[in-house]
């Protein structure tokens, strides 16, 4: 009897999760080098501990702060570089 009420909670829990995410709408935008970005081919994508997005692609670094991207571009052949 306690494996059924188990089940049973468990099933009732998943559903109750499952319809209040699908109440839930996510927004995803697509970002290019029309955005503000140094290049379209996105390579990494990281948020620092301050919330602010860093992404990195084939031609530099860019910092995201809210709509606000900064091109911190490759100087040169060295790829490990920023200005």
């Amino acid at each position: 009897m306690q494996i059924r009420n188990a089940v049973l909670l468990w099933l009732f829990c998943t559903i109750s999760l499952c319809s209040s995410a699908q109440k839930k709408t996510l927004g995803f935008k697509t970002l290019t080098s029309e955005d503000g970005l140094s290049q379209g081919t996105i390579t990494a994508i990281i948020e620092d501990s301050k919330g602010i997005m860093w992404v990195g692609t084939q031609n530099g670094l860019n910092r995201m702060i809210g709509n606000d991207i900064q091109r911190l571009p490759r100087t040169g052949s060295d790829n490990l570089s920023l200005p």
